[in-house]
């Protein structure tokens, strides 16, 4: 039966219908992929590429193995990644890009088994905001990722997803705010008035304001911090997650705004999101497999 080489060759000689092109490419002689090819075709009784033109190309057959093969070096690299992590025992470091909005308590027994069992390995929670943590975990930057970019977003075949939790945005100011609009009931009302927005710590919203009407005053932070004291002081008015605001509601000390044309509490899914084909270390994938 053909080899892993043989098939690589294949796929090299089809992605650049030349065989001195995937020759070159390779750094080995046209003759030995010709040889291969061959042979493969003898190997497995079909023909793969059509010769009967100046550029070869893959064959309607040829087409079906390739698809196959490029299945099969998936597995493979699989294969190779978990032989390495299982041979290294578990991982000195893992980093998980989370949402800054995500209560962390739904995450605590987790951290709780990680830190008792697996005390020499170092976890970073990276918080990020609305695209940051998807980016991240896309560019390679951790090996997991919770994010409330919605499943539809997410490229497809390219990420596992785990839905893991909820949450809710409450739309709200301080009463110094609201006292100016004793019959506030509309947005259009504060578009003077300075909606505060965190940015995105990704670039999936570039050169997009989501949730901000045209020609609202903005503000921009980079944390719900700022946003959250800039808020209380009256100074501008926006959403900030529910969980980081339930003291300042029952207190009086923040309300909610109800406004035609802006939605007083929007609930969102968190997703806890991996790479398909990367293979998880001991520790990351417990954490994938504690949800």
């Amino acid at each position: 039966m053909p080899s892993i080489e043989q098939y690589r060759m294949l796929i090299s000689v089809a992605d650049h219908n030349s065989l001195r092109a995937a020759a070159e490419a390779m750094h080995k002689t046209q003759p030995t992929l010709t040889n291969a090819i061959k042979k493969m075709e003898e190997e497995l009784n079909i023909t793969l590429f059509d010769r009967s033109s100046y550029r070869i190309k893959l064959t309607e057959a040829g087409m079906r193995v390739k698809e196959l093969a490029i299945q099969l070096f998936e597995k493979h690299d699989q294969i190779n990644q978990l032989a390495e992590k299982l041979s290294n025992g578990e991982e000195a470091f893992v980093s998980v890009a989370i949402e800054a909005s995500l209560d962390l308590s739904a995450m605590l027994p987790t951290l709780k088994m990680l830190q008792e069992e697996h005390a020499n390995c170092q976890i970073m929670l990276q918080q990020e905001y609305l695209s940051g943590a998807f980016e991240k975990l896309m560019n390679g930057d951790v090996d997991l990722a919770v994010t409330p970019i919605e499943a539809s977003v997410f490229p497809t075949g390219e990420v596992d997803i785990k839905p893991v939790a909820t949450g809710e945005f409450v739309n709200l100011a301080a009463h110094s705010l609201t006292a100016k609009y004793p019959r506030l009931n509309h947005i259009e009302q504060l578009r003077n008035e300075y909606q505060i927005v965190v940015k995105d710590s990704g670039s999936l919203t570039d050169d997009v304001n989501i949730g901000v009407q045209s020609g609202q005053r903005t503000w921009f932070v980079n944390n719900f911090e700022s946003k959250k004291l800039l808020i209380e002081s009256g100074l501008g008015w926006g959403t900030l997650p529910k969980n980081l605001v339930t003291k300042e509601l029952s207190n009086n000390q923040l309300v909610m705004l109800e406004l035609n044309g802006f939605p007083v509490i929007d609930e969102i899914t968190y997703h806890l999101i991996k790479k398909k084909n990367k293979m998880l270390g001991t520790v990351a994938d417990k954490i994938w497999q504690s949800f």
